[in-house]
């Protein structure tokens, strides 16, 4: 079983580029893929908030690709985004 980190733990909202860091470290060891598609909406979240809508909707769209597949708390993140 792979232990999870909070998601909130994980953002600063004083700095997104940081939290993209540590959500992207978190993906590199994900190995469940509704995990990794969870944590990539956040990083689309952070480029949101540094106004690169297009890198977020880029990655939003991977994630969509996904949802099918994955815990249905992935796709809520993913409308929120």
């Amino acid at each position: 079983m792979e232990t999870r980190v909070a998601i909130e733990d994980l953002w600063d909202f004083s700095d997104p580029a940081r939290s993209e860091e540590a959500f992207r470290s978190e993906i590199e060891k994900a190995k469940v893929e509704s995990w990794r598609a969870e944590l990539t909406t956040q990083v689309a979240r952070t480029y949101s908030l540094r106004r690169q809508f297009d890198e977020a909707h880029a990655l939003l769209d991977e994630v969509a690709e996904c949802l099918p597949r994955v815990d249905p708390v992935v796709e809520v993140r993913y409308l929120l985004e």
